[in-house]
């Protein structure tokens, strides 16, 4: 890779199923924040997906894709100065152990063997958060207008095999931009609103034998769990043929309940019943973060059963507003359904452009550089008599209590 080529930033989303990879090209003049705390978008030069159970290890199939890359005359001499991977689980030192393919991921190693000045690893929800400030608006479904405001918090929850949540803050004078902070709160307390999801949680509780989480509601396996409670709630209401297929499918469980909630009762109830849970936690969530830059929903349960969500008075919608004393609150939340499938790539991209401006920006001074100045001020002070050593280190330690106090005073204003 020539040093003269213009800098390419790697971005990668790598789940449990697949790996995803994508080249941009990014100018260095595009690459700053805008005032919205979206950045620039940049011109993908090469992607491809891979399937991982064809690999043995991760870094397998990174040195395939970047083989591919080079295939290609127009890719030969791009310099990947930064890369940007969204990971499926926990990130720690930026490396992540994949426990279901074995796989270890390490940033350190990815930048020794291919040269890459700096690889990072986020939560793949994390990204999803990022990648929300790269939305258009076509790219979402409003559910509820709400009042938007600049710079205010945004969150994000999407049920798919699981059930994420994110968060995205910006400082509140105004200067910097949105950053995500991925949560574990899909693994807090399942709450039952009425009676029929009181026996849904005791059922639940018997079957995990204790503690239940809203994930064990709100996700594709959750509505898998909802329908084992209802045959067994309803056992004459029970479509054999239908349920035999369901009962079978283990992990594609999900994907049958959603095809058969048109012409199988016990289907339907299920659907119903997660929606209203979704929308309940979607509430909490609002309640929580007070997003008025937006509450977002997404992934794959909403976008394969759309109609359940966006109709009128839907039972989602109804169940997030249905705070009591609070309902009106929820009823000023923008909420939204992200109509785009490809978050965790964007958002990696968003972290990995910011990555690159910061590698060509000019460097500032170090915190050394800082020390070295504070030292000649000592040094030069003991070379008078004590009481003109007093007094100027009382005089340079008073303006390190303003300038403190200002600037401390600055950002709570």
């Amino acid at each position: 890779m020539e040093e003269s080529a213009p800098p390419v930033l790697l971005a990668g989303d790598i789940g449990g199923t697949n790996s995803r990879f994508a080249l941009f090209e990014a100018p260095i003049e595009h690459l700053e924040d805008n005032q919205n705390g979206k950045i620039a978008s940049q011109t993908c030069i090469f992607h491809k997906n891979f399937k991982n159970e064809k690999f043995g290890t991760f870094m397998d199939v990174l040195r395939e894709f970047l083989h591919e890359t080079m295939t290609h005359a127009h890719l030969q001499s791009v310099r990947i100065l930064v890369g940007c991977l969204a990971v499926a689980g926990p990130v720690k030192d930026d490396a992540v152990t994949f426990t279901n393919l074995g796989w270890f991921i390490c940033g350190r190693e990815i930048e020794l063997e291919f040269g890459i000045e700096r690889v990072r690893l986020i939560n793949d929800f994390a990204a999803v958060g990022y990648g929300l400030l790269t939305l258009e608006p076509n790219q979402v479904e409003v559910l509820q207008e709400g009042i938007n405001a600049v710079n205010a918090p945004i969150a994000c929850l999407g049920a798919g095999t699981g059930l994420g949540e994110v968060f995205l803050c910006h400082p509140p004078d105004g200067v910097g931009r949105y950053e995500a902070y991925p949560s574990e709160g899909g693994h807090k307390e399942y709450p039952p609103r009425n009676e029929l999801e009181a026996e849904l949680l005791r059922f639940l509780q018997q079957k995990f034998k204790g503690r239940v989480s809203v994930e064990r509601v709100v996700s594709g396996k959750g509505l898998r769990n909802i329908y084992e409670f209802l045959r067994e709630k309803y056992p004459d209401r029970i479509i054999k043929q239908k349920d035999d297929t369901i009962m079978n499918a283990e992990s594609e469980a999900a994907r049958f309940i959603s095809q058969f909630k048109f012409d199988y009762p016990l289907c339907q109830t299920a659907m119903e019943l997660m929606v209203r849970a979704y929308g309940a936690e979607a509430g909490n969530l609002a309640l929580q973060f007070m997003p008025f830059g937006g509450l977002y929903i997404t992934q794959g349960i909403v976008l394969k059963n759309l109609e359940m969500f966006t109709a009128k008075n839907s039972s989602f919608m109804q169940s997030f507003r249905d705070k009591g004393r609070v309902s009106a609150f929820t009823s000023q939340i923008p909420v939204k359904i992200v109509l785009v499938e490809d978050l965790g790539m964007k958002g990696a991209r968003v972290v990995g452009a910011r990555m690159l401006a910061a590698a060509t920006a000019p460097v500032a001074p170090s915190a050394s550089d800082t020390a070295g100045a504070a030292n000649f001020v000592r040094s030069h002070a003991h070379s008078h008599d004590d009481e003109e050593n007093l007094g100027l280190l009382f005089f340079v330690g008073s303006l390190a209590l303003v300038y403190t106090t200002a600037w401390y005073l600055k950002g709570r204003l």
